[in-house]
């Protein structure tokens, strides 16, 4: 069955000041829509990175392309399916396109799933770092953590890399363990804490 872009409320999720404040103080842009795709809070980040602000659709920074596949994906996400994180192509106010890595997961008010809380990576100048500038990671650690950042699942990076799946599977535990995390999101954030990763945006 095709998936439907249905509101779940009419109630704009909200949130907590604490968690709003500590959001707002990332430097990764992050935002919530609600269940008609509305943005509903975003922070600074957001705004400098695509020009989106609490008001506008998500919509508007898709191509057209692309409208069907992300309210598919706002509804999967609206009926509480588990957090997913994918590569994604985005249209800025000027028209230019930038590669990103979103991380999208369900806004909870007790048992109803009330928006999508999305944390978005821009991958244009995505790179790893040098050994000797970074915490140490073996060189096929590295492949795996910069493949984990462009939104690549275990069967991507099994055949990527040339390996079985259940290799591939090994090598993505190693790297979580090396890295003191326990998903993929996380190794991608500590990546970008112990300076691993960069994400730095290349000036216009």
């Amino acid at each position: 069955m095709t998936d439907t872009f249905q509101p779940q409320t009419s109630t704009a999720p909200r949130l907590g000041a604490d968690l709003e404040r500590a959001f707002a103080s990332l430097e990764l842009a992050a935002g919530v829509i609600d269940g008609e795709g509305e943005l509903v809070w975003a922070n600074k980040a957001v705004t400098d990175l695509v020009g989106l602000r609490a008001g506008d659709s998500f919509l508007e920074v898709l191509p057209d392309e692309l409208h069907e596949a992300g309210r598919a994906r706002v509804a999967r996400t609206l009926r509480g399916l588990p957090a997913s994180m994918h590569r994604l192509e985005l249209r800025r106010r000027d028209g230019r396109r930038i590669q990103v890595l979103l991380r999208s997961s369900p806004v909870h008010r007790g048992d109803t799933v009330v928006g999508v809380l999305g944390m978005v990576f821009p991958l244009r100048t995505l790179h790893v770092c040098r050994p000797d500038h970074c915490q140490p990671l073996t060189p096929r650690q590295e492949q795996v953590l910069r493949l984990l950042a462009e939104g690549h699942d275990t069967e991507q990076i099994a055949e990527r890399l040339g390996v079985a799946l259940e290799t591939a599977r090994n090598h993505i535990r190693g790297l979580l363990a090396r890295l003191e995390v326990h998903s993929r999101l996380g190794a991608v954030i500590e990546g970008l804490r112990r300076g691993v990763l960069s994400l730095d945006e290349l000036g216009d």
